[in-house]
């Protein structure tokens, strides 16, 4: 089973792809953070809104309740990354007994298997990320050419760092957007209506 060798060539689409499964994953709990303190301002304007709506507060508010979310949204689910050109090389992983070796033509990385705190999948990429959690290498499914290297692949990892975990599973992060895009939404309503309440 081991050594095991793997090529591939990265694209462009690859690096802003695996980074947004990162920073998902990354970040799952992030939406609820960002909940926790939109639902109170959301509450508090919808007070204004109904009850006092010729508070000077409501506009400055009403700014915030529709710019907050934004951050969260594109934090979790629209992370982008700028590619360098010179990354866009073929890179070969080489896994083995003491860890893995991963050589580009511009450079080479040793990473004892202890320096990999743990793995996760997507639909097309694994990603390993290292003992400082910032960092990960990606590895597009594409570069198994059949079943029985692929499961060869998962089982080395999966003896190390127990069962892959699957960003699929990713629940919170879906409900925290979806309840925050809903929030995002009334307020928006809210909004208008204030305006056209004021207009007459």
């Amino acid at each position: 089973m081991l050594p095991m060798a793997l090529k591939f060539t990265p694209q462009a689409a690859d690096f802003t792809k695996s980074t947004r499964i990162f920073m998902r994953k990354k970040n799952a709990s992030l939406g609820w953070i960002g909940i926790a303190f939109y639902l109170p301002l959301s509450l508090l304007h919808a007070r204004l809104v109904f009850y006092d709506n010729s508070s000077a507060l409501l506009y400055l508010l009403a700014f915030i309740v529709l710019a907050f979310p934004l951050f969260f949204i594109f934090r979790i689910w629209f992370s982008s990354v700028n590619v360098d050109q010179s990354l866009i090389k073929p890179i070969e992983w080489t896994l083995s007994e003491n860890g893995l070796f991963v050589k580009t033509e511009i450079t080479t990385l040793n990473l004892d298997w202890e320096m990999i705190h743990n793995v996760f999948e997507s639909t097309d990429y694994y990603l390993l990320v290292l003992k400082n959690k910032t960092t990960f290498l990606f590895l597009p499914k594409r570069v198994f050419t059949d079943s029985d290297s692929e499961e060869a692949f998962r089982e080395t990892l999966s003896a190390k760092y127990g069962d892959i975990q699957s960003t699929a599973a990713n629940f919170g992060s879906k409900a925290s957007l979806f309840l925050l895009v809903l929030l995002y939404v009334i307020n928006i309503g809210m909004f208008f209506y204030s305006n056209f309440q004021a207009a007459f």
